[in-house]
């Protein structure tokens, strides 16, 4: 089954894609977010191009550091917005350390430091559902 993962912070969104039958997942695009919502005609376009089954969001739980709570709503937010707007399930995984690990993934790749993560966030997060 074809599964979506979404990373989600306050001015991008994390898109990656999986297979659960190969347990394989890849970091695919970021999507801008300006005033706490998602580049939409962006997203759409992605959720065309992949036709996931099922979306999986990375929930910034406040236990995390630099979390806090208003983070965590609009995480909601967006995956209650996803469910409406595509008809599609949602599902969570909490997101704990997704941001380092995708930073020390980047360095490894040679991805330059000042590029944005959120990619491989949101894939760190696919495979932390698949696993799960």
């Amino acid at each position: 089954m074809r599964v979506m993962g979404l990373d989600y912070g306050s001015t991008s969104l994390g898109v990656a894609v999986g297979n659960t039958e190969l347990g394989s997942a890849e970091a695919v695009a970021v999507v801008p977010v300006r005033a706490e919502i998602p580049d939409w005609p962006k997203l759409d376009a992605l959720m065309r191009e992949w036709s996931p089954r099922q979306v999986i969001v990375g929930m910034p739980y406040p236990h995390q550091p630099g979390h806090s709570r208003t983070v965590l709503t609009r995480a909601k937010k967006l995956r209650e917005r996803i469910e409406e707007r595509y008809a599609i399930r949602c599902s969570v995984v909490d997101e704990l350390l997704s941001s380092d690990e995708a930073r020390r993934r980047a360095r490894e790749i040679g991805r330059p430091g000042g590029e944005r993560v959120d990619d491989i966030a949101a894939q760190i997060i696919l495979e932390t559902w698949m696993n799960g």
